[in-house]
């Protein structure tokens, strides 16, 4: 059985270096945590818009830019956490 956190967290597949818009194209309420694995390098304009609820992020240290808009209507985001390469999930 899944933990509570396991169900509200997104992980962010290995084979991709950004996070778009275009990556959650529907509103998602349901989403807390989102885990980005090391080897994103940056995230585009209004990446998480339509997660509204997210709380938590854990971010790589592969990223290096972070578009202004990115997190704009995050108003909620209290937890950033970097990590290394081993994943936390």
């Amino acid at each position: 059985m899944m933990s509570n956190i396991e169900e509200q967290t997104i992980k962010l597949p290995n084979d991709n270096i950004s996070v778009s818009f275009e990556d959650f194209p529907t509103l998602n309420k349901e989403v807390k945590y989102i885990f980005v694995p090391n080897g994103y390098v940056w995230f585009g304009e209004y990446a998480f818009r339509n997660l509204p609820n997210l709380t938590g992020m854990w971010l790589p240290q592969s990223l290096t830019l972070i578009d202004e808009t990115a997190l704009s209507d995050l108003s909620c985001i209290c937890n950033r956490r970097s990590h290394k390469i081993h994943p936390i999930l």
